[in-house]
């Protein structure tokens, strides 16, 4: 299966049925159109890096072409991915919950500017630590902005709304099977489960 191919299976016929459900409201359009956006130009820079860096790679004859490291498949999944999770969140949550208190705000913020710390010197260790490193100094920024605005609405449970403003996908794991493995730091050929 290519990239391409997994895009118009498993991305494609649930975002199209869930627009066709959830049916974006024109109040909220606009925020709706903006986060595919923010998640392409934050997290291009991020990819860009790990394949440059043999972290993780895209099998040739896979995908279609690259722009810079990153083949233009995964540039659709930045856009596509957010677009789904908003879907969903149109369909499942009402409006977004009011901030909590303040005290939780500040304190699950600093929970997560301790661990972009940690991702920090992670980073500064390199060799095994380098892709943890390089998740939590990059993403839990945004988590401390959520904690910053939404304060315990972000903690998980408190509302359908929090499934999917709590955790991105592209940390937590939603995405299993995560980019197309090619070879890892060491250079030895891993399997992949695009065959």
């Amino acid at each position: 299966m290519t990239y391409l191919e997994f895009h118009l299976v498993f991305l494609l016929p649930p975002l199209a049925l869930l627009l066709l459900w959830a049916r974006p409201r024109p109040s909220r359009l606009w925020a709706y159109l903006l986060m595919p956006l923010i998640a392409l130009l934050y997290t291009t820079p991020w990819d860009n890096y790990l394949v440059w860096q043999g972290i993780w790679g895209y099998p040739e004859g896979r995908v279609l072409f690259r722009i810079g490291y990153v083949p233009f498949e995964e540039y659709l999944f930045f856009l596509l991915q957010p677009l789904l999770t908003g879907a969903l969140l149109f369909r499942l949550a009402g409006e977004p919950p009011r901030p909590g208190p303040g005290l939780a705000r500040v304190v699950g913020g600093g929970l997560w500017l301790l661990l972009t710390a940690l991702g920090v010197m992670l980073l500064a260790l390199g060799g095994p630590y380098l892709y943890l490193g390089l998740i939590l100094a990059y993403f839990a920024p945004v988590f401390v902005l959520q904690w910053a605005f939404g304060g315990t609405s972000s903690s998980p449970g408190a509302s359908p709304f929090s499934s999917g403003s709590s955790c991105p996908p592209s940390t937590c794991g939603s995405r299993t099977s995560g980019p197309l493995p090619g070879r890892g730091s060491g250079g030895s050929p891993r399997p992949t489960p695009w065959g």
